[in-house]
């Protein structure tokens, strides 16, 4: 959110595998970590599934193991969280985003009195409700730049003609880091 202006939207899909009838749940998390798109943290669009406490605790509730083969075009989800962190992915959903949720984003913005945040909303598609889950004074915009599905939004352009186009009374910004994109700004007393 940049001003009055929802900027971007993402919807961040869980780790998960896709089947493909031989291979087990352990040999498709590595083939997925060799994806060009999977960087070690933040370097690049997509992070490593790594096989840990939560990944087994999911499978278990869902009845597979690592050795598990899942069947051709079958999907598995190994975490219960969407992070991209997490093995996550990002799929840019800007112009199909429902107009319920993007009233939502900018009246949590603006409750809070903030300039330009991200709004992490939670959509439920069978009651058509949205949730707030928490607002980001400093979100990371990387992910509008670079998403794994979908077209690329400029959130940093929009930040950037945000600031000079409005009033030097408003908050002040202190810095731009252009290769980790992330704005931050001063909180006025």
């Amino acid at each position: 959110m940049v001003g009055d202006k929802i900027s971007a939207v993402v919807e961040r899909i869980p780790a998960h595998v896709v089947g493909d009838g031989k291979s087990t749940i352990r040999t498709l998390i590595k083939k997925f970590n060799t994806n060009p798109l999977v960087g070690e943290k933040y370097e690049k669009p997509m992070c490593k599934i790594r096989i840990n406490f939560e990944l087994s605790r999911t499978l278990k509730k869902g009845g597979w193991k690592l050795s598990s083969v899942i069947a051709k075009n079958e999907t598995v989800f190994l975490k219960q969280n969407a992070n991209i962190s997490a093995g996550g992915i990002s799929k840019d959903v800007t112009e199909v985003v429902n107009q319920n949720s993007r009233l939502l984003a900018l009246r949590a913005a603006k409750s809070l009195g903030m300039e330009f945040c991200g709004v992490d909303i939670i959509y439920n598609p069978k009651t058509r409700q949205s949730y707030v889950l928490e607002v980001n004074d400093c979100p990371g915009i990387d992910i509008h730049h670079f998403p794994v599905m979908g077209e690329p939004q400029d959130v940093a352009s929009d930040i950037i003609e945000y600031i000079v186009s409005r009033k030097t009374e408003q908050a002040t910004p202190i810095g731009i880091d252009i290769q980790a994109p992330y704005l931050y700004h001063q909180i006025h007393d």
